[in-house]
């Protein structure tokens, strides 16, 4: 009589245990700097309304991204769930200016403004659903941090006859992040994968008076929220390989 075979073993949790990888992708912001200050007369708020001094310069930084990241997941039925945290260096950066006159072109002021970020880090976590046993579609969210920097000045010309005045913020913050991903197990330790990520750092704000000390410290005052978009793929390296078992 003929004997069935029985299925080949299959593993005890596809998607269970830690993981290290890498990756690489381009972050990109649509950030504005606004630009106020003194409502006295003469100081920034007449200087903006009667177009002397720029309202608002929209930097919208772009560049790369890359680094390291390491989980742990585990896994019921399709349900996987974990946390991840990552840490990539990054070269967001963009300045703009934008140079005005008073009719007549008197007192040429330019306004300007430099977003850059150097690193970006997250925890976060994650839950997802196997649509098959290799592939995975998954939610992540959590903690972001990073080393915004602001950089602006306002220069009237020549020779500063009305305001001359710069400032640069430079600091640690930290916000939220929040964003979507897929993986694909193409084999039992190796895995790639593609990922989106929106993450919010907050307002930087900085305040100043002129370079001769004619103004207050507060005559200009500059912010901007500090946001992006994040698209990576990468690699994960499962360092707990579960085992197979025969299943009849």
């Amino acid at each position: 009589m003929a004997v069935k075979a029985p299925p080949p073993p299959v593993p005890v949790c596809e998607w269970c245990g830690f993981y290290i990888g890498g990756n690489a992708g381009g972050v990109w912001s649509t950030d504005s700097t606004n630009f106020g200050g003194d409502s006295v007369p003469g100081g920034t708020l007449t200087a903006i309304a009667r177009g002397q001094v720029a309202a608002s310069l929209s930097t919208k930084p772009s560049g790369f991204i890359g680094g390291a990241q390491a989980g742990y997941n585990v896994q019921s039925g399709n349900i996987v769930w974990g946390v991840e945290g990552d840490f990539d260096v990054s070269t967001l950066k963009r300045s703009v200016s934008l140079s005005t006159a008073l009719p007549g072109g008197f007192f040429p002021t330019t306004t300007s403004a430099q977003e850059r970020v150097d690193f970006i880090g997250t925890v976060r976590g994650r839950v997802g659903y196997t649509v098959t046993p290799n592939v995975l579609l998954y939610a992540t969210g959590g903690l972001a941090y990073a080393d915004p920097e602001l950089s602006t000045f306002v220069n009237t010309t020549p020779g500063c006859p009305g305001f001359c005045g710069t400032a640069t913020t430079d600091t640690w913050r930290a916000g939220w992040t929040a964003g979507v991903g897929g993986e694909w197990k193409f084999n039992r330790a190796w895995s790639l994968k593609l990922e989106y990520l929106y993450y919010d750092l907050g307002t930087l704000t900085q305040s100043y008076g002129d370079s001769a000390g004619r103004f207050p410290t507060s005559f200009v005052t500059a912010s901007e929220r500090f946001t992006g978009n994040i698209v990576r793929v990468g690699f994960n390296y499962a360092l707990d390989i579960p085992p197979v078992v025969a299943k009849y």
